[in-house]
């Protein structure tokens, strides 16, 4: 199968994660895979298969080695023209964004998808103005209706607002990358590390964590550690990590006691942080996310910081419903390997490049 993945950029968000991986499993089962991308692009955070074809795009959608000025406009453009003159060469087109999934749709005349891994129009309610928020949060919102063959990434998006689909392939983990660590009992009275992951955007719940740590800090609780993967938060006691790789961001899940996931959207949803915890053998506390249930996390209210310090000094006094939590969760991340994922989803293009 010859597949297509068009890329306005590269970066490090979960999307391009899944996008990067499916390529370099896809490659290694025989397709041959191809990615598009503007050639203002930086090198990709993560590793692509060097029997993925990678292609960097002028502004015409020609070619290029020459590095260019970045805009979204001019890489969508640089997109459409790509597929209007080449998509035939490819047996799927797919998008996993609204920003592609224009250009795939007004360019490309082969088999159309677009992978739904979040519902975009809520990322911008936070946003303010007509060009930061309502604009783009109207096109994303437009982008559900294009006559694309429609695969979302959980249950929740086959009827989500105006998301209509029939076709479900969940993201993948690389489990030799995040495996767990040795299932040892947490001591009270020693430092317990309180790990989250560092993001901007207040619906992601990062100063949910920082505001939990500081009330246990003025309980006395001085034993208990923040440490921040990315960006910092507003709490300053905290310790600020930057994984430079999947596997320094492994160890760093791997290196705390309890990782804290706390978002406030779209709770059904699958979210990486989540997996990968779980998947690293850490004591979880999330707001929710596929899998994550009462048998293999600790399930707190949206927006809540005291519950979350309650649910962490909850988990520190009680060390063997943790651990067995933990042996839980390993059983049920086994769903997301990437041998599970990309076969299944190539199951899903079979469907319709089959009748062609």
């Amino acid at each position: 199968m010859k597949i297509c993945i068009p890329i306005t950029s590269f970066g490090k968000a979960g999307g391009f994660k899944v996008l990067i991986n499916l390529a370099n499993k896809w490659s290694e089962l025989g397709h041959q895979v191809t990615i598009i991308v503007h050639a203002s692009t930086e090198q990709s955070y993560y590793s692509i298969h060097k029997k993925v074809n990678v292609i960097k795009l002028n502004n015409h959608g020609q070619t290029t080695n020459v590095s260019i000025p970045f805009s979204v406009l001019s890489s969508i453009k640089s997109l459409y023209w790509y597929l209007k003159n080449n998509s035939l060469k490819y047996d799927a087109v797919i998008a996993n964004h609204y920003t592609t999934a224009y250009p795939i749709f007004l360019g490309s005349k082969t088999n159309n998808f677009f992978y739904i891994q979040a519902y975009e129009p809520e990322f911008f309610n936070e946003r303010k103005g007509l060009l930061k928020k309502s604009i783009p949060k109207f096109i994303a919102w437009c982008s559900y209706y294009l006559p694309l063959i429609k695969i979302v990434n959980s249950n929740m998006y086959t009827r989500y607002k105006n998301i209509t689909a029939k076709h479900i392939s969940y993201p993948g983990i690389d489990l030799d990358i995040f495996f767990p660590k040795p299932n040892s009992l947490m001591q009270a009275d020693h430092e317990i590390k309180i790990g989250c992951i560092g993001r901007n955007e207040k619906w992601k719940g990062s100063e949910d964590v920082a505001k939990a740590i500081e009330i246990l800090h003025n309980k006395g609780y001085d034993n208990i550690k923040l440490y921040v993967a990315f960006n910092a938060v507003s709490y300053s006691r905290h310790v600020l990590v930057k994984p430079n790789t999947p596997k320094e961001l492994s160890k760093f899940y791997r290196s705390v006691d309890i990782m804290v996931t706390p978002g406030h959207i779209q709770l059904d949803a699958i979210h990486y942080p989540v997996i990968e915890s779980m998947a690293s053998g850490t004591s979880l506390i999330t707001t929710g996310y596929y899998p994550a249930s009462h048998t293999n996390s600790y399930i707190v209210p949206v927006a809540d910081p005291l519950a979350i310090a309650y649910m962490i000094i909850h988990i520190i006094n009680n060390p063997v419903e943790a651990s067995k939590k933990r042996k839980n969760a390993l059983n049920d991340i086994k769903q997301f390997s990437w041998d599970v994922v990309a076969p299944s989803f190539i199951n899903i293009l079979s469907l319709y490049i089959d009748k062609k």
